[in-house]
């Protein structure tokens, strides 16, 4: 049985892409894409099979589900996302989260993830306790996001590739480092690093471990590692599997014309704003960056603002309908790309 979305507005999609618009300058201005992959990825798997509970329906916006040990640090997504869905008051947060999520894979170089809208949002944070622990192995893993979430070993697979991105910092995780040579680049460079060993400066966490020493995981590591494009393929379906977990289960659907944000009870509850302290969020973002897992293996951040763009030789950019236009940047400073980005954004 396939699974069954609702039919949103024509508003509502155009709602939509103009915050995708959005989002792709907010992305590349603060140099967060890993912080926003981080909030997708948490806000989605706490979904919960047998109890139809938890998911990605927008519960982040809430303290409560802030404040969750494994969700350390994503108040500063919420903050920093904050001002752009003001300017979209019909979009639910659920979908809103989920498109910050594939808006990040996009900008960095990544698979573009297809986004089907139309998740309602929930009035009350799934219990905590649910997401994947980064100091434990493969049984766990498959409790996680087989038992509980319903994905499989290939989903387990491609989506640890996703750790290309980000960083982990020893004060928030007891880890420290990047796992990748370019942590704000998406590419298949987690697998190679993975299989070529621990090397100083790089990050390995047991749960990234645990894909070199089980009998299934591996050849899937070993494949993308060999072949880029057949990781692309499955992380994109990974992601879409992830993103819209509890379509299955009928959350998702809704009548046809439906928006979504306009469900009965639909509130911001205790949603972070932005307010004018812009500078310090980009601060905070820049030390915030945790892995997909926990402890907080800090995947959410950003690059210190020493370690400039210089070292990002390709990068893909989404413009109007222009899918995967790479753009070669062997010298561009870092203030210099925020201003080419900032004049593609207004442009369109």
């Amino acid at each position: 049985m396939g699974k069954s979305y609702p039919t949103v507005s024509e508003d509502y999609k155009k709602s939509i892409e103009k915050s995708k618009r959005k989002l792709r300058g907010l992305i590349a201005e603060k140099h967060c894409a890993p912080l926003m992959l981080r909030l997708a990825w948490h806000s989605a798997g706490t979904f919960d099979v047998q109890s139809k509970s938890g998911g990605p329906f927008g519960t982040m916006r809430f303290k409560a589900e802030q404040a969750h040990g494994a969700n350390n640090g994503l108040e500063i997504a919420v903050r920093l996302l904050e001002p752009i869905k003001e300017q979209f008051p019909d979009i639910s947060y659920a979908d809103f989260y989920q498109l910050a999520g594939v808006v990040a894979v996009e900008v960095t170089g990544g698979p573009e993830i297809p986004f089907h809208p139309g998740r309602e949002d929930k009035q009350e944070p799934p219990q905590e306790g649910r997401l994947p622990d980064a100091t434990k192995g493969s049984d766990h893993l498959r409790d996680v996001f087989i038992k509980q979430m319903g994905l499989t070993d290939q989903d387990i697979v491609a989506l640890s590739g996703g750790h290309t991105l980000g960083r982990c910092h020893r004060e928030r995780s007891g880890f420290e480092g990047p796992w990748t040579t370019n942590p704000l680049v998406f590419d298949n460079s987690y697998f190679k690093e993975l299989l070529s060993g621990e090397k100083d400066g790089l990050l390995q966490l047991p749960s990234d471990k645990a894909l070199l020493s089980d009998p299934v995981f591996r050849p899937l590591a070993e494949k993308y590692a060999a072949d880029e494009d057949a990781f692309f393929a499955d992380y994109a379906e990974a992601h879409l599997k992830l993103s819209e977990l509890g379509a299955n289960a009928g959350l998702f659907q809704q009548s046809a014309g439906h928006d979504p944000s306009k469900s009965k009870k639909n509130t911001r509850g205790n949603t972070s704003k932005a307010g004018s302290d812009f500078e310090d969020q980009d601060s905070d973002a820049e030390r915030t960056g945790e892995s997909l897992y926990t402890p907080i293996a800090d995947r959410g951040g950003t690059l210190s603002k020493t370690m400039t763009m210089t070292r990002i030789q390709m990068l893909t950019l989404n413009i109007v309908g222009i899918k995967n236009v790479r753009l070669s940047l062997p010298i561009l400073s870092e203030r210099l790309l925020e201003i080419v980005f900032s004049m593609i954004s207004q442009a369109i």
